[in-house]
């Protein structure tokens, strides 16, 4: 588990009397304290209204303050989390372990990009943070799929950024099956309480969000030095239009390999587009994707599927340990990852002990990619190591990426 190597403090939630504390990581949102429309929407909630048993479920969870606060509330409940990131979803079961939430308690979580398959009778409340920058169409859609598995009675309760409550309220308003029962606007945010009066609609066999085109832009060609492609891209992805220059510059080390690879893991793979490169560019049709991000694994993976790449020969791996070795997991000679900003050196130190053990067996081509700072903190934590080996290193425009090799003879 990554948790302590991203662990960056803890903040404390005040609710119906309990003070509950929460490890949180530098990257999640409200890392410096449990913010206000997390804490409006708990207000929001008369706990003695509802029963004491029921199924409620924190969508886009995060490190895990409402669902994790509901259960300590009201402990005759299960209680589902989701979210896409699997770094919140890391913290979210190492704050229900420290509040004592253990295996069996009724608190359960998981990667996702939609609120998954509700219990046989709907849920009794579902609790939703709406993420305002995933835009107003994304909303919509998600905001169906929530309502849509509500049991009867059951209740909704969201709070979202005032610009786009009046999207979500016409939504619900428009529904013959729905009631609003609580609408109430604050500086920034609004509290929506939402309730299933009739008899729950099932969505029978529905496919899930990213295969129902949720996320979905439109389609557009991209011009690298691995030639041209199309590629779908994503809402909530960089480099939707355009390539950024650190992705560029991975692309320059790759098309400038030697040794050419057979199967590889990819770090960091965003709208898709180094796999797709290591596609056009070496004939790879075997990759391991490393991503935090289930949007970002599922857009590469179609990506690469658009190209004819076997959907059973695309391994997807949501997590930030750089050596998920699962069973039944293909090996592979390279590895490509794209390092971000402001990678701790706990995390950095991790990730290339990582490397080395998965080069044990095998030696390893590793490029390492992003702005020119990050990969020169790489390439100091590797110097003072065996089994490294420097080949080559491209700058431009204040990105980099550097050709590495680790472990095997030589």
């Amino acid at each position: 588990m990554p948790r302590t190597d991203w662990y960056k403090k803890d903040v404390v939630l005040q609710w119906e009397k309990m003070s509950l504390s929460f490890a949180v990581a530098q990257d999640l949102f409200s890392s410096h304290a449990v913010d206000a429309g997390s804490r409006l929407l708990l207000r929001s909630i008369e706990p003695n209204a509802f029963p004491e048993r029921g199924v409620a479920l924190d969508f886009g969870c995060g490190y895990g303050v409402l669902g994790l606060a509901w259960k300590a509330r009201m402990p005759g409940w299960d209680v589902r989390l989701i979210d896409r990131d699997a770094l919140a979803v890391e913290f979210t079961a190492w704050n229900a372990e420290r509040l004592g939430f253990a295996t069996g308690s009724g608190v359960s979580w998981s990667v996702g990009l939609g609120p998954g398959e509700p219990p046989p009778a709907g849920f009794d409340l579902v609790l939703w943070n709406v993420p305002g920058k995933a835009g107003e169409a994304v909303l919509k859609r998600l905001a169906e799929d929530i309502v849509d598995g509500l049991g009867q009675h059951g209740m909704a309760a969201l709070v979202v950024v005032n610009p786009l409550a009046a999207a979500l309220r016409e939504g619900f308003a428009a529904r013959t099956d729905l009631d609003i029962l609580h609408d109430q606007r604050f500086s920034d945010h609004t509290v929506l309480h939402v309730k299933r009066r009739v008899d729950r609609r099932s969505p029978g066999d529905r496919p899930g969000p990213f295969e129902q085109g949720v996320f979905d832009r439109d389609p557009r060609v991209f011009e690298t030095a691995a030639g041209a492609y199309t590629i779908r891209p994503v809402v909530g992805l960089p480099e939707y239009e355009s390539l950024a220059f650190d992705n560029l510059v991975i692309v320059s080390a790759l098309e400038a390999l030697t040794d050419r690879p057979e199967a590889v893991m990819i770090a960091g793979c965003g709208q898709g587009h180094v796999p797709v490169a290591m596609h056009l560019l070496h004939g790879v049709t075997s990759f391991t994707l490393l991503d935090r991000d289930l949007l970002a694994l599922n857009a590469s993976k179609r990506a690469l599927a658009d190209l004819g790449v076997e959907e059973n020969q695309v391994w997807l791996v949501p997590g930030v340990e750089i050596d998920p070795v699962e069973p039944g997991s293909p090996p592979f000679d390279s590895v490509v990852v794209r390092l971000e900003d402001q990678l701790s050196a706990a995390v950095t130190q991790s990730w290339v002990e990582g490397m080395e053990r998965l080069s044990r067996a095998n030696r390893l081509t590793v490029i390492v990619g992003g702005r020119s700072t990050s990969v020169s903190r790489w390439l100091t934590a590797v110097a003072r190591r065996r089994n490294w080996k420097m080949r080559s290193r491209l700058k431009r425009h204040g990105a980099s990426a550097a050709v590495l090799r680790v472990g095997g003879p030589g």
